[in-house]
């Protein structure tokens, strides 16, 4: 069967105060025009489908209005869970009735270890969890067990629920885990929220060697782990300026080329089985978004009077580096009449360089002038000669300390 992977959509969410809605709703639409042209029979959402754990009421709309569009209009099944961002509890409104058109919405460790068939698979929903839910979990079903007192960290409890989970794997099925939080040694991005302190909150990638494919949510980059059967999705849009070079997009999964990894390990034969993921078992499809999300490193004046270069991407949410060094007054109020999305703009770091030139502090001190000794400075660091009008601050502001410290003496 083929599957859709997608997760983290933050629904609702800002960006430097500018509302992403209407972003979000193109993208969802996007992602379902692919669900559809690839005739995929099922769609995984891997958490964080909301920004906020209270959402407002045109995010839950749009929410429902693609929940609605995507399951009961196009009948596809969904595979949906609850991420951090995510209240578990609102979300489940409705759950009763949901599975009756094949909308599986897993928010409890309950849900998690029973399997949900469709084809050739089972699949396990493991929502986002922390380690006091998975104690309290184990002192409701199983008091003797030894996390129903103490979760030492969030990889040994998940370690204990997908030994609960392997009690029902059938060995003519390939197992498929859908979660959403920190494997070890993946890769973060700015517009995430980290998970663990001090390590305790990360999970081994050695845990799922038993799962044919592990489709992940929490970080937002495709990018962030591609090792073995284990995969993030990403979020379908950039977040964050420091994504602007990211390429956003879903995984297309298709079952028929995955690998049956717990039935290999458990055959007689005892074959070793590959752990990875071939081109023809996975396949990342880019989307586009309404608006790009770029950042640009240029100077004031190319920015008032743009090429034609600049004025395709006048519409986009822009980050601007500048590289003028002299002031100007009021950047963003001039530049937001050109970009309506303007998201920020900074003025460029310069590096200060070593040079075989440069003075001694004992020759600094016996040698320059306080004048000499600004206007060296000033130079070494932007790399130009002070102004007339700087000069004249400069020799003002040193008559001004030369005259304190007279009165002083």
């Amino acid at each position: 069967m083929k599957i859709l992977h997608t997760a983290d959509w933050h629904i609702g969410k800002k960006l430097f105060g500018y509302d992403l809605l209407a972003e979000q709703q193109a993208i969802l639409q996007q992602i379902l025009a692919i669900a559809k042209k690839e005739k995929v029979e099922a769609i995984i959402i891997a958490g964080d489908v909301y920004d906020r754990q209270l959402p407002d009421q045109q995010s839950v709309s749009l929410v429902n209005a693609t929940f609605q569009e995507w399951n009961l209009t196009e009948q596809i099944p969904l595979l949906v869970i609850s991420g951090n961002h995510d209240s578990a509890v609102r979300l489940a409104t409705g759950n009763p009735w949901y599975q009756q058109s094949q909308f599986f919405l897993h928010t409890t460790l309950a849900q998690a270890i029973q399997p949900i068939t469709l084809a050739d698979c089972q699949f396990y929903l493991l929502p986002y969890v922390e380690p006091y839910q998975i104690k309290q979990f184990f002192q409701e079903t199983n008091p003797k067990h030894p996390l129903a007192q103490n979760v030492p960290s969030l990889e040994a409890g998940i370690a204990a629920i997908i030994d609960l989970m392997k009690a029902s794997f059938d060995l003519e099925k390939k197992q498929i885990l859908v979660s959403h939080f920190f494997v070890a040694g993946s890769q973060r991005q700015e517009s995430e929220t980290p998970l663990e302190v001090g390590g305790l909150a990360s999970v081994a990638a050695d845990l799922f060697g038993d799962f044919a494919y592990v489709a992940l949510g929490h970080l937002h980059s495709p990018k962030a782990l591609t090792k073995g059967n284990i995969r993030y999705s990403g979020a379908p849009l950039k977040y964050a300026i420091g994504e602007s070079q990211d390429t956003k997009g879903v995984y297309l999964l298709d079952t028929d080329y995955l690998t049956n990894q717990y039935q290999a390990k458990q055959s007689s034969q005892a074959v070793q089985a590959p752990t990875g993921l071939t081109e023809a078992a996975l396949r990342f499809i880019p989307l586009t978004p309404l608006h790009e999300l770029r950042a640009l490193t240029t100077n004031f004046g190319q920015l008032l009077h743009p090429d034609d270069a600049l004025k395709k991407i006048s519409e986009d949410y822009l980050a601007i580096t500048l590289t003028d060094h002299e002031p100007i007054l009021n950047v963003m109020a001039q530049l937001r009449s050109q970009y309506p999305r303007l998201l920020s703009v900074t003025r460029q770091q310069i590096a200060l360089q070593q040079t075989d030139n440069q003075l001694s502090y004992q020759e600094v001190q016996n040698e320059l002038s306080p004048e000499e000794l600004v206007q060296a400075f000033f130079k070494q660091l932007t790399n130009q000669e002070l102004s007339k009008l700087q000069t004249t601050w400069l020799n003002q502001g040193l008559q001004a300390i030369q005259s304190t410290e007279t009165k002083d003496d």
